[in-house]
Formats: structure tokens, C-alpha cells, sequence
């Protein structure tokens, strides 16, 4: 299959793996070891100086990525298990082996000669063990598959816990496989298409077969769950069974109360507080300024609140 590498110039045939009828891509471990340091090399940092090199090795079930370029870190994948094992995430994904692991110097620019000229780093200025972080796909029903000498992993989780920490995204129209920055496709202001984005959607529009609709709405769940820092805050114990409204839920029938915790729930009760008859409250700011996203029709209930009244009294 034809990958595109973040341009619509830079292109290589790479081979793709399925399972059984499944439409879902899968990569080889020892395939991935490649393309990801050049990924890192050519785009990510393409000034020359990077060194991010990988080994690939297999031992029965268990197949291994090992940095190569520093300390050996490595990242371990059991297709027996069903699970994706990093000694120490942030030390396998840091740029650099000599780049300490929290840089609030920019990070982007570790050897720049601005912070040259106003900063030295020592070696050992920052340095610790990290935890081990266990990726269970098996837990979301995502196989990890071995064959003889080679694993194979799905594309999509590779780029979710890899690529998009660097804001590279992984996209797939069911013929050719995209690597771009996460605007790479179309652009935010005036919402044409890249030369990327042209080739991207030039395909004919397909229904989404189960098998790839199961997998997108597992690998979402897994990348959520591990990588939003926020969960216990929010009371989010699992994106498996978070909604923005509860499927018995009709407030339209029962308003909704203080306990709610539903996001147009806890908007809906406190517009019936700001609303109440004798309320002190004469103007209320919404502050998005943190605000990073979320689902749409929170969204437009939102907006509906501060311009009518969306809700029962």
C-alpha cells in the first residue's frame, strides 16, 4: 500500500497486513522500528541532528522495539497477552537520548543556539526511573498478532501512543495510508484542502464496515482512557460508558437535578438556579479560555442556553 509521509512528495510502498476479512491496517513491529525513526528524523525534527534509532527483536510471543541511541528503553509487545509494555513511556518517545524527560525550556529547540547563549544543561541535571506503562488492547478487544518471526500491531495504535504526542496523525481512506500534521489535511481558516487533503478525499465515499467501525470506537476508548489527564476530575471511570447524556435520561420529562453529572444535565440544572424566580444572579461569563473541545452536542445545547431557553423551567 502507498504511504504517504507527511507530503505529498515523500512516498514509499509499504506492506500492509489484515486479519482474517477484516479492513483494519496492521503494520510489522520490525516495519514500524524503520518508519518510525524516519518519521522522527525527516519530519518531526528535520534539522539533521536527531539520532532516534530503534532495534527490532522476537522471542517466541514477545516481540521488542529497543532505542539504540541511548539508554536501551524499550517497548514490548505481547501477541499472546494482547498488550503493548513500555519500561519507561516518556524516555522511549523523548526526542533525544541526553534530552532531560520534563523540559519547560523549548522542548522543540533543545540545542538551539538562543538557548545556547543563555542556558547550559548538564547531563544529569534531571534524571529518574519512570513507571511502567501496560497498553491491555486486549482489554478492547484489539488483537496483536504473531507469525513466525514477526508481530503485527494495528496502524492506527502505533500512531495513537507514537506520532500523535508529536502531532502527527494517521489517516486512512480504505486505499492509501497518510501521515500529517493534525491541520496537514485542510486548512483551519479557510477550509480548503491541502494537496494531501485533495488525494485523501479523492476516493469514493464507502459505508464503514463493522469490523473498522468496532476497532475506531476500541482504539478511541483505549486512547482516551490512558491519555486524558483529567478522568478522576471529571468522574470519567471509563470512556467505554461515558455519554453526554445518560440513555434513560429525558430531561424534557424529569429535570435535572444536582446530582447530575451529565454534561447538558449540569448545564441544565444551573441555568434553572441562575433562571429561578428571585435569583441574585444578573450576568453569567462563559470562559472557554481552557476549554480544548468535546462532543458537538454539548455544544449546541451550550450555545442554545445563552440564546433561548433550551430546557424546561
Amino acid at each position: 500500500m502507498t504511504f504517504y509521509l507527511c507530503d505529498v512528495n515523500n512516498t514509499r510502498v509499504q506492506s500492509v497486513y489484515f486479519i482474517g476479512d477484516s479492513d483494519v491496517p496492521y503494520i510489522s513491529l520490525e516495519d514500524w522500528g524503520e518508519l518510525y525513526p524516519y518519521l522522527m528524523k525527516t519530519h518531526i525534527e528535520p534539522d539533521g541532528h536527531l539520532e532516534y534509532g530503534l532495534a527490532f527483536s522476537m522471542d517466541g510471543a514477545i516481540a521488542a522495539l529497543t532505542r539504540t541511541d541511548g539508554a536501551p528503553y524499550s517497548m514490548t509487545v505481547d501477541s499472546a497477552a494482547d498488550t503493548i509494555t513500555f519500561y519507561d513511556y516518556d524516555a522511549f518517545i523523548r526526542h533525544e537520548a541526553d534530552r532531560v524527560l520534563i523540559d519547560i525550556l523549548d522542548a522543540d529547540e533543545a540545542h538551539s543556539e538562543e538557548e545556547k547563549s543563555i542556558f547550559r544543561r548538564t547531563p544529569d541535571s534531571y534524571e529518574r526511573y519512570g513507571d511502567q506503562l501496560v497498553l491491555n488492547l486486549g482489554a478492547y478487544g484489539i488483537d496483536v498478532v504473531a507469525d513466525g518471526n514477526a508481530c503485527y500491531v494495528p496502524l492506527q495504535t502505533l500512531s495513537d501512543f507514537l506520532l500523535a504526542i508529536n502531532y502527527v496523525n494517521l489517516f486512512y481512506n480504505g486505499k492509501v495510508i497518510f501521515f500529517a500534521d493534525m491541520d496537514g489535511l485542510q486548512d483551519e481558516e479557510t477550509g480548503s484542502y491541502s494537496a494531501l487533503g485533495e488525494l485523501f478525499y479523492s476516493v469514493e465515499p464507502r459505508e464503514r464496515s463493522e469490523a473498522m467501525g468496532a476497532f475506531s470506537y476500541a482504539e478511541l476508548c483505549l486512547a482516551m482512557n490512558m491519555e486524558y489527564g483529567l478522568k478522576d476530575i471529571h468522574g470519567i471511570s471509563s470512556f467505554d460508558s461515558f455519554d453526554t447524556v445518560p440513555e434513560d435520561v429525558d430531561y424534557y420529562k424529569n429535570a435535572p437535578t444536582a446530582d447530575a453529572r451529565d454534561t447538558i444535565g449540569i448545564l441544565a440544572y444551573a441555568y434553572s438556579r441562575i433562571m429561578r424566580e428571585g435569583s441574585p444572579v444578573e450576568n453569567v461569563v462563559l470562559d472557554l479560555s481552557c476549554n480544548g473541545g468535546g462532543e458537538a452536542d454539548a455544544a449546541v445545547y451550550t450555545l442554545s442556553d445563552f440564546w433561548a431557553k433550551a430546557m424546561p423551567a
